[in-house]
């Protein structure tokens, strides 16, 4: 059986070896993230304010409201993720079908019933159809058959 663990997602906070950065996390202040230790530092930020504090989960957050939230501004956040070649969109699906994933495991490990759809909301998800649709394009098969090989 394949192993779809969420460790097969792309890991977003996965840093260079620089160490953080001293650039200021304002977004007057934020550079442009074409060296590695700004990347890298928007890299942390992303891990901060947006992975740690689960913001990925808020169903209509715009990528305006994610770099007001991390602290950098917009242009330079786009940026930031064309250098990860990644986008905004591709970001947070690959966070929110990760805690899909965690969440449904959760509820097996504790025995609890599960209901798809309404995981697919907790998870961000304001339609289950477009959580369908970015759980296949990541895990390579339908939220149903992957469901069965979990079992």
């Amino acid at each position: 059986m394949k192993d779809l663990s969420t460790d097969s997602l792309p890991s977003h906070s996965a840093l260079s070896d620089d160490g953080p950065s001293k650039h200021s996390a304002t977004p007057h202040e934020a550079k442009s993230p074409s060296s590695k230790g700004d990347a890298s530092h928007i890299g942390q930020l992303l891990a901060k304010h947006c992975e740690d504090t689960q913001l990925y989960l808020q169903t209509d957050l715009t990528l305006s409201q994610l770099s007001a939230a991390v602290g950098v501004n917009r242009y330079y956040l786009s940026q930031y993720f064309a250098s990860q070649n990644t986008s905004y969109y591709e970001y947070i699906h690959d966070l929110r079908v990760g805690h899909f994933i965690a969440r449904y495991r959760e509820l097996v490990a504790a025995q609890e019933p599960i209901v798809a759809q309404q995981l697919a909301r907790e998870s961000g998800y304001h339609s289950y159809s477009t959580f369908s649709a970015a759980f296949k394009q990541r895990m390579h098969m339908s939220v149903t058959t992957w469901m069965h090989e979990e079992a």
